[in-house]
């Protein structure tokens, strides 16, 4: 059993919570919280932080990496992911390749949960996690089955679309809203 499985079945246990609850709580089958809690199965980015914010532990908590600490102590010294790929058939066994954690402002603590930084061609961009878009947005989405990417949300024809070089993409069944660019 990796470290996570073995902290998350430690922390589901220590608060008196079935595997069923838990999967409750987060939406999810029971059989996802016990493949987490055997390692078969690594929980996808969005679960992971719903994970942390129910037990109230970091996420680098999971992986051994810090000393378990407050949530007050760890939001003094939050860092967030830097993510340069967010694949379009992310799922619960997605592993998202992290290229390295840096401090959020502190403006944004309060809520770290809800933020990472995204990379585009050397320019990072704080995403707030969302799954909807309002005229002057810019917003981070996958559109046709590709990897996410950064684009302008405007109204067009009194339609709501998303805009990248000129071309233009219809908010349909073909878009996935990843978040809202913020800085």
């Amino acid at each position: 059993m990796e470290a996570f499985g073995q902290r998350l079945k430690q922390l589901r246990k220590s608060k008196k919570l079935t595997q069923q609850e838990l999967a409750d709580l987060l939406g999810i089958s029971k059989v996802a919280i016990s493949e987490y809690e055997t390692g078969k199965v690594n929980p996808s980015p969005e679960h992971l932080i719903r994970i942390a914010n129910i037990f109230n532990v970091s996420i680098d908590y999971f992986y051994g990496k810090l000393l378990k600490l407050s949530r007050q102590e760890y939001i003094l010294n939050v860092r967030t992911p830097v993510l340069s790929r967010i694949p379009a058939d992310i799922g619960d066994s997605t592993q998202l390749d992290v290229l390295y954690y840096r401090e959020l402002d502190k403006k944004y603590k309060k809520d770290y949960s809800k933020y990472f930084i995204f990379k585009e061609n050397e320019n990072l961009f704080l995403v707030h996690i969302q799954w909807f878009a309002e005229d002057g947005d810019r917003i981070l989405a996958c559109i046709n089955g590709e990897d996410a990417r950064i684009f302008d949300c405007v109204y067009s024809d009194n339609v709501l679309v998303l805009t990248l070089n000129n071309n233009i993409y219809p908010i349909d069944e073909n878009v996935c809203i990843v978040g809202k660019v913020i800085v």
